[in-house]
């Protein structure tokens, strides 16, 4: 299935009616009641938006395992806190 039948409309460059069945179909499919014809239908959005672009579908849990972690090391005596301020009476 294409982006155009997803959307349920016929190929156009208007963007408003691009964006009005995108709309649409946002109040039949809640992101979080289904995610996965969400997905769908936001890659179909965005295809249909930006045709010459390359969408590529990637997941939260694909781009956290490419991000690479480093430990922070702290040395206690390297921590100065701020002077106290003297307070007169």
């Amino acid at each position: 299935m294409n982006a155009w039948e997803i959307l349920g409309i016929e190929p156009t460059k208007d963007k408003k009616e691009i964006k009005k069945a995108y709309a649409r179909l946002l109040k039949q499919y809640h992101p979080e009641e289904n995610p996965e014809e969400f997905k769908q239908i936001q890659a179909a959005y965005q295809q249909c938006l930006h045709p010459d672009q390359e969408i590529e579908s990637v997941s939260f849990e694909q781009n956290k395992q490419d991000i690479q972690t480093q430990s922070i090391s702290t040395k206690e005596d390297t921590i100065i806190p701020p002077p106290i301020p003297k307070v007169e009476t």
